[in-house]
């Protein structure tokens, strides 16, 4: 399997009133926590064909990227939603079987938890797979490259739920253990 890893870093964090993926989470930086982890899944995964992408509209943000190995592309319209860095991702890497999409401000996602969701999607027949909590779905998923159509129709500040959720009979959830894997962060930690 060709797997391309799109991490989506280029939201203007409004809601969190400074930009959030720089902001100190348990003495990390939140992009260096999330960074870290798929660092660390794609050491999990030697037996995949992989690449990483960082589509983000910061230059802090790319340079800790490339620290890290990974691409960089720049979504230069970020207002244009979060639709917009999928696409950006997508039509850059169009050589690849699968795509796992990562939202960069999850700080507590783990690298086995990414590794498990790669292993349960292979083993699969599925084209798509996400995680879940109980019955809360959330980030990462991937998406067979049979979803890329769809991705790329996405208008505004729409995320692959709405391809998830109109494809559910090809959907496998995968459980993760702790639910604050899936907190993303909006607004400022209290």
């Amino acid at each position: 399997m060709k797997l391309c890893t799109i991490l989506l870093a280029a939201g203007s964090s409004r809601r969190f009133g400074e930009n959030k993926l720089l902001y100190p989470i348990q003495g990390s930086s939140m992009a260096d926590r999330i960074f870290s982890q798929v660092y660390d899944f794609q050491k999990l995964m030697r037996d995949i064909s992989s690449c990483v992408t960082v589509v983000t509209q910061y230059q802090e943000i790319e340079t800790k990227a490339r620290s890290y190995g990974f691409s960089v592309l720049y979504n230069h319209h970020p207002q244009r939603g979060l639709s917009s860095s999928i696409s950006i991702g997508l039509q850059k890497n169009p050589d690849f079987d699968s795509y796992l999409f990562l939202v960069c401000d999850q700080p507590w996602i783990q690298a086995q938890t990414l590794g498990s969701l790669v292993r349960a999607y292979q083993s699969s027949e599925k084209g798509i797979a996400c995680v879940s909590f109980k019955a809360r779905l959330g980030n990462p998923c991937i998406f067979s490259k049979k979803y890329v159509p769809q991705l790329l129709e996405l208008c505004g500040d729409v995320g692959g739920k709405r391809v998830v959720l109109s494809n559910w009979e090809d959907v496998l959830c995968v459980q993760v253990k702790n639910e604050r894997e899936l907190i993303d962060l909006d607004t400022k930690p209290v």
